[in-house]
């Protein structure tokens, strides 16, 4: 999907951040206190360091399980 060309940024994750919200509430009803965080973060990047990107965003899982 993308987003519309009137559309802000923010103004996109917020939808993106409160249907994923409302989603995650309806399959896990044990999660009715999610939420995410706020604010956020955006960043571009060049489409040769994707392999990159995904491997660590692949990692973040066990990388913060450790830290409990």
């Amino acid at each position: 999907a993308m987003i519309p060309p009137h559309m802000t940024v923010i103004e996109a994750l917020r939808l993106i951040k409160g249907a994923s919200s409302r989603e995650m509430r309806r399959l896990f009803p044990s999660l009715s206190n999610f939420s995410w965080q706020t604010g956020y973060s955006i960043m571009t990047f060049d489409h040769r360091v994707l392999p990159r990107l995904v491997a660590y965003v692949e990692r973040q899982r066990q990388h913060h399980s450790k830290k409990r």
